[in-house]
């Protein structure tokens, strides 16, 4: 499993390098957070003026998505927790990917390697962790292009749809 998640973050780092260069995000940090034994996660964070980019791998639920959260002040992660499904006045706001493709009628595109899976059935959820065994670097370079490509004014600091995102991500 190790050579797995070391794989995660270097196709990470390569596909979304783009966010230092372009976007002048800080230089990524690696986490590995176990604390919950029956969800760990692995992630990457980048740190923007306006926003955070976190590309998660959530290994027993074998999904991997891009978490986009709203920065209070600059290059400094909330304390508080980030609500990605729903408006609580005490959780930073923050999207998903995959939701704000679904919303925006975006996640039929190829970028999306990995389907979205509401409830984990036996073949569907086999099939998204073979996807990510044998193809990771396709589901990271996916992940990333459809990033930059509908979440680009995210990326710059506009935040203003996030509200609408989470009304839908709370409604479905």
């Amino acid at each position: 499993m190790h050579e797995q998640i070391q794989k995660f973050f270097d196709e990470v780092h390569r596909n979304f390098y783009y966010l230092e260069k372009d976007y002048l995000f800080t230089p990524p940090q690696d986490i590995e957070d176990s604390t919950d034994f029956r969800s760990p996660q692995v992630f990457v964070i980048y740190l923007g003026v306006k926003v955070a980019v976190k590309v998660f791998w959530s290994i027993f639920e074998a999904r991997i998505d891009v978490g986009l959260i709203e920065l209070n002040k600059p290059y400094t992660l909330p304390s508080e927790l980030v609500a990605y499904s729903g408006i609580y006045p005490d959780h930073a706001r923050g999207i998903l990917l995959s939701i704000y493709a679904e919303k925006m009628k975006y996640h039929e595109d190829p970028m999306f390697l990995l389907k979205r899976l509401d409830i984990f059935k036996g073949r569907e959820f086999r099939q998204r962790q073979q996807i990510i065994q044998t193809e990771i670097p396709m589901v990271i370079e996916g992940l990333a292009q459809a990033t930059r490509k509908y979440a680009g004014a995210i990326l710059l600091g506009d935040t203003t749809m996030f509200t609408s995102i989470l009304q839908y991500a709370h409604d479905r």
